[in-house]
């Protein structure tokens, strides 16, 4: 089976600022979801599998470049899919296209990784 892994992540936020890239315990936040997903693959080593983020932001770019779990490949999230009204499945559609033009092939299944505290749309103190 192969499986694409997709993590989201905008830049900016209008519930927490920068919710994206903060730390809890000391680690960015972003980095629990790849450590899910890699403790996910090391229990299942028959899937390949690939991580894609889709991100407009260069401070969650940065976090993925420099994890030391797995290779997360990034995807420039354009200005048409990094607005605040844009549906999640249309960034997900957009990270399967690009990734099996990348890696020349097809995914069995595509998953949605979230890494977020609190669901976006919902009011938060700041």
């Amino acid at each position: 089976m192969n499986i694409l892994f997709t993590i989201c992540g905008r830049a900016g936020s209008k519930g927490i600022k920068n919710k994206n890239v903060r730390e809890f315990l000391s680690k960015p936040l972003p980095l629990y979801t790849l450590s899910a997903i890699d403790l996910f693959l090391k229990k299942n080593q028959d899937i390949e599998a690939d991580i894609t983020l889709s991100t407009d932001s260069p401070e969650l770019i940065k976090i993925f470049e420099n994890n030391p779990l797995r290779k997360v490949e990034t995807i420039q999230r354009t200005a048409a899919l990094s607005g605040d009204t844009v549906a999640k499945i249309n960034v997900i559609l957009d990270c399967m296209v690009q990734m099996e033009q990348r890696k020349k092939k097809s995914f069995d299944s595509i998953t949605l990784t979230a890494h977020s505290l609190i669901p976006e749309g919902e009011a938060a103190v700041q």
